[in-house]
């Protein structure tokens, strides 16, 4: 009988040595053990710029962290739109999101700095907007609301399209019913610009230019071939009212359940992954430009002095969203310049 109590004595001794250094192994040092799931949810498709170097992110964090990091990349929306995924980090049901800046103005007016007109001149004030004091401020708002904010990327100027004729000067935009995203700063950009704004859903926009509710709309060179919107529309004129951000957002939270080691290989990753793919928009631009105009669409390029005429009819949106926004937030983003 001793020699069994004896037995069974040894196998607790070993099932409770075992048992603790289970326990040390999984909790010590941030369960250094363990698999973290990382799910990127992207409107994107595959094919594209942004999916293709999500492709590459998710190869090279998987590889930094000897695979202690599990990414998935959800590509085409297929989780939900770009409010649902944004809604879904803030859940913790995806990790990271690269939505268009436009829509976190639903947690506060200051998020349209990035849409305000004739803000930037140029990639490089953008850039360092970004990288800056400007940035800091933009990463503070989003934490805030519960976003952490790994960076933003500039996908390209916003040019204008249509079906009827060559845009110069505001003016020439009194009979043309145009497109725009719904977002109210850029309703009042339009509006100030005397075009005919029609708010529609993305999706909608190619057959909206078939059927001629609208004339006309505004996007990147890349956006306005890719979807086909230069097939119904020979004319563009590069307006470069605003540049489009895309940030890349993650959760607080997630981000401070992380070890040291595994948020640092993250944040690098991620960084080199914006870079390069800020330097793909860059230099992809021209391509679409000459794309479309191989294609037949007349390319309109504004001299100085036009665009001087443009940047003035929007001065009452200057106005209405400098209170808004903060008049000492929009006059540090024009010292980019």
């Amino acid at each position: 009988m001793k020699k069994v109590k004896g037995i069974v004595s040894v196998i607790l001794a070993v099932v409770l040595i075992v048992s603790t250094a289970m326990v040390f192994t999984s909790c010590g040092s941030g369960n250094s053990d363990e698999t973290v799931k990382f799910v990127i949810g992207t409107a994107a498709a595959e094919s594209t710029n942004t999916g293709k170097a999500l492709a590459e992110l998710e190869k090279n964090i998987e590889e930094a962290t000897d695979g202690r990091i599990d990414v998935q990349v959800q590509y085409s929306g297929v989780i939900g739109d770009e409010t649902d995924m944004i809604e879904q980090v803030q859940m913790g049901t995806i990790q990271m999101t690269l939505p268009s800046s436009s829509l976190f103005t639903a947690y506060g007016d200051e998020f349209a700095i990035w849409d305000v007109p004739f803000l930037f001149n140029s990639y490089d004030a953008i850039k360092a907007a970004y990288n800056g004091e400007l940035g800091e401020e933009y990463a503070s708002w989003m934490a805030d609301n519960g976003f952490y904010s790994y960076g933003i990327i500039p996908t390209g100027f916003r040019g204008l399209s249509n079906s009827k004729h060559t845009v110069t000067s505001p003016s020439d935009m009194n009979d043309l019913k145009i497109r725009v995203m719904e977002s109210t700063i850029y309703v009042d950009t339009f509006n100030a610009l005397s075009a005919n704004t029609v708010t529609m859903n993305y999706s909608e926009v190619y057959s909206g230019l078939q059927q001629g509710v609208i004339d006309g709309q505004d996007n990147p060179a890349e956006f306005t071939v890719t979807s086909g919107f230069y097939e119904l529309n020979k004319y563009y004129t590069r307006l470069n009212h605003t540049m489009c951000s895309m940030p890349v957002v993650g959760s607080v939270s997630f981000m401070e359940s992380l070890d040291d080691d595994l948020r640092a290989i993250l944040e690098d990753e991620i960084d080199e992954f914006i870079e390069n793919l800020s330097i793909t928009f860059e230099e992809s631009e021209q391509g679409y430009i000459d794309q479309m105009a191989d294609a037949g669409v007349e390319i309109t390029e504004l001299s100085d002095k036009q665009m001087q005429v443009f940047r003035d009819a929007v001065s009452d949106v200057y106005d209405k969203w400098g209170e808004k926004i903060g008049n000492d937030v929009i006059d540090l983003a024009l010292s980019y310049n």
